[in-house]
């Protein structure tokens, strides 16, 4: 299945009758017989191509994943900043598989990993911000919410964004300026017209500061304006989730370029609302995001605005 979605979506970013007809036998026989794919590699423009080996380490990282799914043992399991921050093997074994796909074409490219195994100290015109393992503690309790996330920026703007989740085998993608896919079918965010028919989710910091303080009131604000509001622990599958319409918007605080740099992108290019909680510019170095559909962003960001825990921009 896996290799199924690499080929509907890399189809999906090229346009005319003629490349769709070349590109699925190409796509056929790229794993069988690679030096043909790479005869053709020429024909990719540069943001189809970083799209391309996004896929595939996401995939890859995704099948290490999948296989220590339900049998960690508590040696394979740390803490970083604080115990309840976890680290687990599968992590770190993602990281690498991850890392070794995107150096071997890309070698040059900027890498920022959450678990700390890539360049971050190079800086180059190419961006890669890599979450091997969203929802780590999720995974670590066999809850089925995790995933890869990739998200790559040209000169500090998203371009290109990949988000697998290996248990579902859902595989969401965007490029800039060219709409936003699940397994290759394009997705968008809901038409739901006002928050109190909506479904909404967050997260909260790992960190207790008053930002943490300021969601857990919105929590309760939002949760009898609503109908009702998740946490689901894996901020970069919830921005998906909110891109695809199963949700309608999403908040955090705290949150790190590699949980949102893929998601945000997903979110815009389904056609989604993409700003800071008070409707400050997005910025994907400070940590907070608010992501909805656009017909109830500003009744969002409206009772965000009266919480004086969070009113500070």
């Amino acid at each position: 299945m896996s290799q199924l979605l690499i080929s509907i979506v890399r189809l999906q970013h090229f346009g005319g009758t003629f490349l769709r007809f070349l590109f699925i036998n190409l796509i056929f026989y790229s794993y069988s017989k690679p030096k043909l794919l790479a005869k053709f590699e020429f024909m990719s423009t540069n943001p189809q191509e970083i799209l391309q080996i996004a896929i595939k380490a996401a995939i890859r990282g995704g099948r290490i994943i999948k296989q220590y799914w339900g049998d960690l043992e508590s040696s394979q399991v740390e803490s970083k900043s604080s115990w309840r921050d976890l680290v687990t093997v599968a992590d770190k074994k993602s990281e690498e598989i991850i890392l070794k796909t995107i150096k071997a074409k890309f070698p040059d490219h900027t890498i920022i990993s959450e678990e700390g195994g890539g360049n971050k100290e190079i800086t180059t015109e190419y961006k890669w911000a890599i979450d091997p393992l969203d929802g780590t503690t999720n995974f670590r309790h066999s809850y089925p919410f995790f995933c890869v996330s990739i998200g790559v920026l040209k000169n500090d703007k998203p371009l290109v964004g990949v988000v697998y989740d290996p248990i579902r085998d859902e595989l969401f993608t965007a490029i800039e300026g060219q709409g936003a896919y699940l397994n290759g079918r394009p997705i968008q965010t809901s038409k739901v017209s006002s928050l109190k028919e909506s479904l909404l989710v967050t997260g909260f910091a790992y960190s207790v500061s008053a930002l943490q303080e300021c969601s857990m009131e919105l929590f309760k604000k939002f949760n009898f304006l609503t109908h009702g509001v998740r946490r689901d622990g894996a901020a970069a599958l919830d921005l998906c989730y909110v891109a695809a319409g199963r949700l309608e918007a999403f908040w955090e605080y705290g949150l790190n370029i590699w949980d949102i740099a893929a998601g945000a992108l997903i979110v815009q290019e389904a056609g989604g609302h993409i700003s800071g909680p008070l409707n400050e510019d997005f910025d994907l170095f400070n940590g907070k995001i608010l992501a909805s559909n656009k017909t109830i962003a500003a009744e969002l960001i409206d009772q965000i605005s009266e919480n004086q825990k969070c009113a500070t921009p």
